[in-house]
């Protein structure tokens, strides 16, 4: 491990400094960190006082902020690697050098940050007295070149990205938000986005050359003979009704004679603009600066007029103030040390005479190339020539420096373009498929419901063949529903929306229900179900006894559908451990069914995922059971693992972890399975049935009554609570509540009667009915004041059962 820190922080410290952990996202990696304690010399450089600093996570104060330097946060804090890098706080506007140190506790580390904007005005100073001594310049020069380059090391954030198809003449946007005109459409031809960007550019003569340069046929032209990247710099009338500058580019993904891509971004450059034409007169001399920097290895000046060379830095050692010919230490470097196909004509291009053309005409000349491997594994440089005013000759400094880093960097965003490119390709096809999926097993109990409906319309007089096809028509309905909350809940599991209930429960009385509910499954397919007492001690425990029962029935559920006939499920439940308050628990369901093969097993998780094209007509399955119980005990801090084979069956084991009650805490019920119900169940009982649907409200009145209720309805949340205000005390038993209403919502008119200046509404029962069926749902409706949530379609056992359990609980 690298040295740490042993420097004393305190308020008496003289640089600004903070101790900070640095977190991790889900997958290990540094996300941000988060500020434990700072000095007062960090406020004085930040926007925020100390006390809104401490305990607070960088992006959350900084959100605009670049990541680039997380890893050598992670580096300190994990791997014990001191780091120290320059950065340039858009935030507080000023040069930082950071500093990062490891400490003792694992996942912390301390950054000392100091103003290096002195230092910064101080290396222009002595670069201006070496320019003075180089050239005997007599004016005062400043720089703005390490501005830029510090903004290229942090990374640039283009508001504006757009994926183009060359060979297809297409386009669509990847970012467009912030961009500060909006001309172009979302996607379209390449040809309708050039002419939609050319006509911004106030400037023809411009306006054109972008045309020319980005138009999809020059493009095209250019990528096929080699060019990796298009530029260019203009004028843009920006949505405020003013002119902006520009930076757009186009990169080159992929091209071929049957494929070519690309990618196009843009970046508004004012600030830089502005910078630019600030210094205008000051080009050549900023130049001459920026060549003298330290960020050059090699910086000669020569007289291309004399072939006269003179050596003010070398890498290689050779003293300053050496001196030799242009000419003849040009060929022998550039002639021995490139490598030739990066560059093949820079002789030709970089001799005295084509070298002072180029400079007379633009002042200034770069060129890149590829180096044989120096020792430490260098070899991607550039050459800067910059032509310096003189009266004596025709001067030119010369600066080298290596470039690995942005090589890689560039290599690193195309990397990262194509990979989105690719992610987005793969979003699309999921959606594509998703569709189709549902296309079918949607329309397939549909079909059968049509059907059967025509099929009774038929035989209006036969009684078995309309018992029939009312059976048929319940099926395939009790399908279609059981494929809707398949889906919601795979939705809503993916999105991590899902709430799970944090409540005591019984784990053997949940046991005893899903081994009830699946029952007439198994009773029906002839399959024998062997279930074994659950072996606990603890059988109080707190969780989600709904989201359990879940995942235990789908388990079930399958092992008795992909049975054989006379087949057995055999189920245990048993506690492996406890400490701390948490028991584990081991479910384990074991079939004797058809097994699935290898290939399979790879992908039963897999939302969809079936065993072959006939699974989903033979046996009705949706495919996506097994995800949803997957992501339900991930959710629930647990493991899932099976084993199978082929004719033989296969065994499922869930190892949940579950808070142990305390002595006393009661546990709630999560199902209404019980007895037959005797016939006029509601008898004597009055209840106020609230419901805008007017079908959904004759379907209820109807079940009601038939359970032996005396109903009441009502259309709205205002007119239940209307009808509550002027009964006579306790003539209404219970309120069956729709959630979304006109005029006033279920959970309104829950507060609003709990709210009545009466004694029998304080316990009256509530019980919401609504197609949200979420356990966040179930939370909302108990939040309202509302006793119970029954979900729709309304199973009238459950219904009546419910009303009996609260009206006799109040009695």
């Amino acid at each position: 491990m690298a040295d740490k820190i042993s420097i004393r922080f305190d308020d008496g410290y003289p640089h600004a400094w903070c101790v900070m952990r640095v977190e991790l996202d889900a997958a290990g990696e540094p996300c941000d960190f988060t500020f434990l304690s700072c000095n007062e010399a960090l406020v004085k450089i930040g926007t925020y006082p100390k006390d809104e600093l401490i305990g607070r996570r960088f992006y959350d104060l900084y959100p605009t902020s670049d990541r680039d330097n997380l890893p050598a946060f992670y580096a300190a804090a994990y791997k014990g690697k001191s780091s120290t890098f320059d950065v340039i706080s858009a935030e507080v506007d000023r040069y930082l050098q950071v500093e990062v140190f490891p400490t003792d506790e694992a996942g912390v580390c301390v950054a000392v940050f100091r103003d290096t904007k002195q230092e910064v005005l101080e290396r222009e100073r002595r670069t201006r007295e070496l320019a003075r001594t180089v050239e005997e310049l007599e004016r005062e020069r400043r720089a703005n070149e390490q501005v830029r380059r510090y903004a290229s090391a942090m990374g640039i954030v283009y508001p504006l990205a757009i994926s183009l198809d060359y060979v297809a003449n297409e386009y669509h946007m990847i970012e467009y938000a912030n961009f500060i005109n909006k001309t172009a459409k979302w996607t379209g031809t390449i040809d309708e986005l050039i002419a939609a960007g050319a006509s911004t550019i106030p400037d023809e003569a411009i306006a054109r050359q972008f045309a020319e340069l980005f138009g999809r046929e020059p493009a095209l032209a250019a990528f096929r003979a080699g060019k990796t990247e298009l530029t260019l710099r203009h004028p843009q009338w920006g949505e405020d009704g003013k002119i902006h500058w520009m930076e757009t580019k186009v990169i080159c993904l992929e091209c071929t004679d049957r494929k070519a891509e690309g990618i196009s971004i843009a970046r508004c450059i004012d600030k830089e603009k502005a910078l630019d034409d600030a210094y205008e007169k000051l080009r050549e001399r900023e130049s001459v600066l920026t060549a003298l920097s330290a960020d050059y290895d090699d910086v000669y000046i020569c007289d291309l007029d004399t072939d006269e060379l003179r050596v003010i830095k070398a890498s290689d050692g050779t003293p300053a103030g050496t001196a030799g010919q242009y000419s003849q230490i040009g060929r022998l470097f550039f002639g021995n040390k490139v490598v030739v196909d990066s560059a093949p004509d820079m002789l030709e291009r970089l001799s005295r005479k084509a070298l002072r053309a180029r400079l007379a005409a633009a002042g200034e000349y770069s060129i890149g190339y590829q180096l044989r491997p120096d020792a430490r594994g260098r070899q991607y440089a550039e050459t800067r020539f910059v032509r310096v005013p003189s009266d004596e000759g025709f001067k030119v400094v010369i600066g080298t420096h290596f470039v690995d880093h942005i090589v890689e960097e560039q290599e690193r965003q195309k990397a990262l373009l194509q990979a989105a490119k690719d992610e987005a390709e793969r979003a699309n096809h999921a959606k594509t498929e998703f569709l189709q999926r549902m296309s079918h097993d949607v329309r397939t109990p549909l079909n059968g419901i049509r059907g059967m409906l025509d099929i009774a319309e038929k035989f209006p007089d036969d009684a078995a063949k309309q018992v029939d096809c009312r059976q048929k028509v319940r099926a395939s309905s009790n399908l279609l529903l059981e494929l809707i909350n398949e889906v919601l809940d795979m939705s809503k599991l993916e999105s991590g929306e899902v709430v799970l209930d944090h409540v005591p429960f019984d784990l053997i009385e949940v046991s005893r229900e899903v081994h009830t509910a699946v029952s007439r499954q198994a009773e029906e397919r002839g399959v024998q179900i062997v279930q074994k007492d659950c072996r606990t001690p603890h059988r109080r425990l707190i969780g989600s006894p709904t989201h359990l029962k879940r995942l235990m029935m789908n388990i079930m559920s399958n092992a008795i559908k992909y049975n054989r006939e006379y087949g057995r499920v055999f189920v245990t439940c048993r506690e492996i451990s406890c400490a701390d308050g948490v028991a584990t628990i081991e479910f384990k369901v074991q079939d004797t069914g058809i097994g699935m093969s290898p290939e399979f097993q790879a992908r039963v998780f897999e939302p969809f995922a079936q065993e072959d094209g006939a699974s989903r007509s033979r046996y009705n399955g949706t495919g996506l059971g097994m995800a949803i119980t997957k992501n339900i005990v991930e959710k629930m801090g647990g493991l899932i693992t099976f084993e199978s084979a082929p004719g033989v069956g296969t065994t499922f084991d869930v190892v949940l972890p579950m808070e142990i009650a305390e002595a006393g805490e009661g546990g709630v019920a999560v199902s209404n399975t019980a007895a037959e119900l005797p016939e006029n169940a509601l008898a004597g009982l009055s209840v106020l049935l609230v419901e805008d649907n007017e079908l959904n409200l004759e379907i209820a009145e109807f079940l009601l009554s038939e359970a032996g209720a005396s109903v009441m309805t009502a259309e709205n949340g205002q007119e239940a609570v209307d009808a509550v205000a002027a009964s006579a005390p306790g003539t209404i038993d219970a309120v069956l509540m729709d959630v979304m209403m006109p005029v006033m919502d279920g959970h309104a008119a829950a507060h609003a009667i709990r709210a009545l200046d009466r004694d029998d509404v304080r316990d009256l029962p509530i019980i919401a009915m609504t197609a949200n069926a979420f356990v966040e749902d179930r939370i909302a409706a108990r939040e309202a004041g509302m006793d119970e949530h029954i979900a729709k379609p309304l199973d009238l056992a459950v219904v009546v059962r419910t009303i009996l359990r609260l009206a006799r609980a109040r009695a």
